[in-house]
């Protein structure tokens, strides 16, 4: 979250699709939001529902 505070988005994503990989709901939901919003990624609306999914 402090990588995303500061818009340092690499960082920020690397580190929040390592978590949703593991499981993490919350991160799941975050990653999904930023494929909607496209921040630090290509927007992907596809990608976005496959992570709000998981988070479910």
């Amino acid at each position: 979250m402090e990588a995303l505070g500061r818009g340092d988005l690499v960082t920020a994503m690397s580190k929040i699709r390592a978590s949703a990989e593991q499981g993490d709901a919350d991160a799941q939901a975050l990653l999904g939001a930023m494929y909607v919003n496209g921040k630090g990624v290509t927007q992907d609306y596809k990608e976005a529902v496959k992570w709000y999914r998981k988070a479910a």
